[in-house]
């Protein structure tokens, strides 16, 4: 009975999610302007395009191994297959949607615990892969804020020494979580939450994962982008990631939306507004919407033949 029972939410949960990344889909679709995409992509060099395709390829390859360490963390691997369709699904989605530990947890959720894994246990596996998400910002933001030397706009509201310090301060966070690994199931208590610290060979694989994820994310936008003399890879990266942590943490008005207008602000010094706002269209359909469809067709394609699949392995 609570076998059944179980099959029929996850069932309900797998309907739902399919159902919300349709009408994401939709309205992601509908903001598209297909002739000014089809504008961008045509004046892009066929390599360009190409590399910027293989970076995103291998960067959700790189977020798979987030759910691989997971699952090992809490002892409970699965096949490779049933983890990378997992964690694809889960991150295409929550790309889109938003809400990552609802969104991802949800998918989790639906396609974990029907191959034996807890409730409690998935609890665990979207609490560590969230910690393992900021394991590699902190250390690429330590390197490439610390040691970079980012041109900053006028409008931009830290200085290249509290960027520096900044950089600082997150080497040293990823630097005392190894240290801590080495107590090797200790429990860290931040507050009421709570989290038991992994090996130091898990703690290494995290940092590895999430370094692969965050590189792969910054080339691909990168590999758009008109080759600039004096720009290379590495301070794009340290552009990158003050994108990101400036995108958390500010409320910029809507239109292009946080990442975007930050990342426009950001590049003002190297390319005119018009080449930018070309290359984070078409970054945006490579990574976000590319991924979605693929993701909707699995999801849909597991949902219509979920009953002929072994439930357990």
């Amino acid at each position: 009975m609570q076998k059944k029972t179980l099959s029929w939410i996850t069932g309900i949960i797998g309907l739902c999610l399919f159902v919300l990344a349709i009408g994401v889909l939709f309205r992601e679709l509908r903001t598209f302007n297909f002739r000014d995409v089809w504008v961008h992509f045509s004046n892009l060099p066929a390599h360009r395009v190409a590399a910027a395709l293989l970076f995103m390829t291998g960067n959700y390859l790189a977020l798979t191994f987030y759910d691989v360490l997971a699952l090992r963390y809490v002892g409970q691997p699965l096949a490779y297959f049933k983890t990378a369709m997992t964690s694809f699904i889960g991150y295409a989605f929550s790309h889109n949607i938003g809400f990552t530990f609802l969104t991802s947890g949800s998918v989790r959720y639906r396609f974990y615990s029907g191959w034996g894994v807890s409730a409690l246990d998935i609890a665990k596996i979207v609490a560590f892969c969230g910690i393992t998400f900021w394991l590699g910002f902190f250390t690429l933001g330590g390197i490439a804020l610390g040691l970079g030397r980012p041109v900053l706009p006028a409008a931009f509201v830290l200085s290249a020494t509290a960027v520096r310090w900044l950089g600082a301060l997150l080497a040293v966070l990823v630097v005392a979580y190894v240290a801590l690994s080495f107590e090797h199931g200790k429990v860290l208590k931040i507050r009421k939450a709570s989290f038991q610290l992994p090996s130091p060979r898990i703690a290494l694989g995290q940092i590895a994962a999430s370094c692969a994820d965050w590189l792969t994310a910054a080339a691909i936008l990168y590999a758009l982008l008109p080759p600039q003399a004096g720009f290379t890879y590495f301070a794009f990266l340290g552009i990158f990631l003050l994108g990101q942590v400036a995108g958390f943490a500010s409320q910029v008005p809507g239109g292009l939306g946080v990442f975007e207008s930050v990342i426009l602000l950001l590049l003002e010094p190297y390319y005119p507004p018009s080449v930018v706002m070309g290359m984070l269209l078409a970054y945006r359909g490579i990574y976000y919407i590319l991924p979605l469809v693929s993701a909707v067709i699995w999801l849909g394609i597991y949902e219509l033949f979920r009953r002929r699949l072994p439930e357990r392995g």
